[in-house]
């Protein structure tokens, strides 16, 4: 089960670059919830040399898996659930975050899909909030694997055509440049 988790992490680095392209992001993270221990763990981190881990709860991405609510933070230092030890252990500046719940098909919060300063100095709008629909992307990829250690949802042909929607949906605002500028 540990090489299936080791072989799907290119797929989903995939959609992860494929949803940084789509919002603009300089980089974003896939973090799972770890009930046993009662921590999010990072299993794909964009610029990350190793695995980031925290208490549920904590930062941004940890209150959107303990809620399940969507953040858009303009401003990441202006908010006070804002987590900065890993930007002071990283040295990189966080400025504005879009982190969105995952849920598995019984609505429970499996993971976050964060990701970090938008293009250009702006900040991530209403429009980047729906994409790339990491709810409907932990549904569709449930059902997979047994080992606790993997996300329960993760399956490379579901991966595979995540990819592919985001791919289509980064293109088509490429392509028509419709509220991207």
């Amino acid at each position: 089960a540990m090489t299936a988790a080791r072989d799907l992490d290119p797929l989903l680095e995939l959609v992860l670059e494929s949803a940084k392209r789509v919002v603009d992001a300089d980089r974003c993270t896939l973090f799972l919830v770890d009930r046993e221990k009662g921590e999010l763990w990072s299993r794909i981190a964009q610029g990350a040399q190793k695995e980031i881990r925290f208490p549920l709860g904590q930062g941004l991405a940890g209150h959107v898996a303990k809620t399940g609510e969507v953040v858009n933070i303009p401003e990441a230092y202006d908010d006070p659930r804002f987590n900065r030890s890993v930007d002071l252990a990283t040295g990189y500046r966080t400025r504005n975050i879009l982190c969105c719940p995952m849920r598995d098909a019984g609505g429970e919060v499996v993971g976050a899909i964060q990701a970090l300063n938008k293009g250009e100095g702006k900040a991530f709008d209403a429009e980047d909030e729906e994409l790339p629909s990491p709810e409907h992307v932990a549904q569709r990829l449930e059902g997979a694997g047994t080992d606790p250690t993997v996300a329960p949802w993760t399956t490379p042909q579901t991966v595979f055509e995540m990819h592919g929607y985001m791919r289509f949906r980064g293109e088509f605002w490429d392509q028509f440049s419709l509220g991207r500028n």
